[in-house]
């Protein structure tokens, strides 16, 4: 069995990647569980508003900073 390091645990084709509005369809979101997060979509544009990079939660929960 492979290691979870050897493959991603989601992959997309060239049907998703290589398509706009595919690719603005599917978001995603990484928490640290303090109150901070990174998100964005999977073509690159913010389609919302609180996406970022990286959002800090300088006082967790609140207080986030872009």
């Amino acid at each position: 069995m492979a290691a979870i390091t050897e493959r991603p645990l989601v992959a997309f084709g060239r049907e998703v990647c290589g398509d706009l509005l595919a690719g603005l369809r599917r978001e995603w979101l990484v928490t640290n569980g303090l109150g901070g997060y990174a998100s964005g979509t999977l073509a690159g544009p913010n389609t919302r508003r609180y996406h970022g990079l990286l959002v800090a939660a300088l006082e967790p929960p609140v207080a986030r900073t872009v």
